[in-house]
């Protein structure tokens, strides 16, 4: 699983090389970072502009059921691991599509985990 996810990811054809994946039973759903747009995932900076572009755990989330939980693994263009916990905008997505739990890869490759807050209505 990790070394498919780590292949997805350096092969994106982008600067980031960001993976994220859910393992649902024995069927594993793997997603990058894209430049495809989607309009579930609006995004406001600070200086005004918009984008409606999907870091891989937006891309992944199109996939998820209430209760997943979300792995993001982030790597240098040399394969070594990087630091990938979730943006803003990402943690906003994970608590309106009820994931459970979101594990990312830190500086050094070691896990952490996040547990999600239910959005509040």
């Amino acid at each position: 699983m990790y070394y498919r996810a780590r292949e997805i990811a350096l092969n994106n054809n982008l600067n980031y090389h960001i993976a994220a994946f859910i393992r649902r039973g024995k069927s594993d759903i793997i997603k990058s970072n894209t430049l495809k747009t989607n309009p579930n995932f609006f995004q406001q900076y600070h200086d005004n502009m918009h984008g409606y572009h999907m870091h891989a755990e937006m891309n992944v989330l199109r996939y998820s059921k209430p209760g997943d939980d979300i792995h993001v693994m982030r790597f240098k263009k040399n394969g070594l691991f990087t630091m990938a916990k979730p943006c803003g905008y990402c943690m906003k997505y994970m608590r309106k599509f009820e994931i459970r739990r979101c594990y990312y890869t830190d500086w050094n490759g070691a896990w952490n985990m996040i547990k999600i807050k239910k959005e509040r209505n």
